[in-house]
């Protein structure tokens, strides 16, 4: 008799727990992707045209300092192999992508190695900074894909494609995402007469409370040129940054594009949940030798958290706690992702 009741005892507690369990997985899905990573509420990519010296020898130095990444745009088909190259050519015959002509030599491809290995994006400019409206479909190819070529043998491949003085239609921009992921579009000037850090900082504000990425166009910096943007403005502004980047993700062209496109295409899938506890996959479609960037998960703990802990196929993930949220960056995949966490 003692055995039966203490076996319906153990069936009861069982059945509870397992409705419990129940009524938690009817509930709302406790796992969401932030719109941007970290949870910020926009994002900005930094462009920069032409490949002007003052890329690699004030801005690049600078977004560093701030612990920040640009887009750099290369016109591949005047660009030298080593600094020696790039001198001697613009003593002899200067340097005009358009109608440009600044007075420092261009950038060349060991110095845009040397930037990539530092994390900033070297992006397609095109072959010799040819307005793209109107070319024959064999010269078209040639600025996009040849140019490309150039830039994957010298540096790596160009995700992100900069349209030369941004002249661009349906066409052309169907054309350039067959070969590359990003596309600079609408975007905001940053330089040139009357420009200044308050201006900019401005532009920011306003992408904050719109909940937007924005894509920033910079040619020259600290030298003669197109707007040139002054190094003094450029540090101030970037120093501003540094400030709200709780509020402003700032991250390359190609970044901030696949971190969109994953997010807008990735599901959420709750394989178990608990009261302090789930486990989930984050399933995408897209190519994940390209699209591979975390995404920001969100988890509702439902309730203000004390600890938290995150585990992937054995290896840990740092957690951020937000009050009653908890945090993690996970790039999609098929490998199931754990959450476990106390409340106060």
């Amino acid at each position: 008799m003692k055995t039966i009741l203490s076996n319906l005892l153990c069936f009861i507690i069982l059945s509870s727990c397992a409705l419990a369990e129940e009524i938690i997985a009817g509930a709302p899905s406790p796992v969401e992707i932030t719109r941007f990573l970290e949870n910020c509420a926009a994002a900005v990519s930094y462009t920069f045209d032409d490949g002007t010296l003052g890329h690699y020898l004030v801005v690049a130095p600078m977004l560093e300092k701030y612990g920040f990444r640009g887009t750099f745009g290369v016109v591949a088909g005047i660009t030298k192999d080593d600094p020696e190259s790039a001198e001697k050519s613009f003593v002899e015959t200067g340097s005009k992508p358009g109608s440009n002509s600044p007075q420092r030599r261009r950038v060349s491809w060991k110095e845009w190695r040397e930037l990539s290995a530092k994390g900033h994006e070297i992006a397609n400019h095109s072959l010799t900074h040819a307005g793209l409206p109107g070319l024959p479909p064999d010269r078209l190819d040639r600025e996009v894909n040849e140019s490309a070529r150039i830039i994957t043998e010298k540096v790596a491949r160009p995700l992100s494609f900069i349209y030369p003085g941004n002249g661009r239609n349906q066409e052309i921009q169907g054309f350039v995402l067959k070969t590359h992921i990003a596309t600079r579009y609408k975007e905001q000037r940053f330089g040139g007469p009357g420009f200044n850090a308050e201006m900019a900082n401005g532009m920011m504000d306003k992408a904050i409370q719109n909940g937007e990425a924005i894509i920033i166009m910079t040619h020259a910096v600290a030298e003669a040129g197109y707007q040139t943007v002054s190094e003094a403005d450029l540090d101030a502004h970037l120093k501003h940054m540094s400030t709200i980047r709780d509020k402003i993700w700032v991250d390359t062209l190609a970044n901030v594009t696949r971190y969109v496109r994953e997010r807008d295409d990735a599901k959420v899938m709750i394989q178990t949940r608990a009261a302090n506890r789930v486990t989930f996959e984050l399933a995408c479609p897209l190519d994940p030798t390209i699209f591979n960037v975390p995404l920001t998960c969100r988890i509702h703990a439902g309730g203000p958290v004390e600890t938290a802990e995150c585990e992937r196929g054995g290896v840990a993930i740092p957690t951020v706690i937000a009050v009653d949220k908890i945090l993690v960056n996970v790039v999609p995949g098929s490998v199931p992702v754990t959450v476990r966490w106390t409340t106060k």
